[in-house]
């Protein structure tokens, strides 16, 4: 069977509850992620600290959420 998102070939999508399974850490650290860049903005974080809290925060919301894009797949038990 392909994907039928990206195409690959041979895999077989999970189940909802297998997906939220295997994306469970990626969303967890999603929302740590934005949390730390709210508390970064709210001035909870001393002067000199809370740009970078905020930048770092950000950057790293952006590669979760695109890592979270890619979807885990099984492959196909060949029998």
């Amino acid at each position: 069977m392909r994907c039928p998102c990206c195409g690959a070939v041979g895999v077989i999508r999970l189940t909802i509850l297998e997906g939220i399974r295997a994306q469970l850490w990626k969303f967890i650290s999603l929302v740590a992620a934005v949390s730390s860049a709210i508390v970064g903005q709210a001035e909870l974080v001393g002067e000199p600290w809370r740009h970078w809290v905020s930048i770092l925060a950000i950057v790293a919301t952006a590669l979760i959420a695109w890592n979270m894009k890619q979807h885990p797949v099984k492959e196909e038990a060949h029998v």
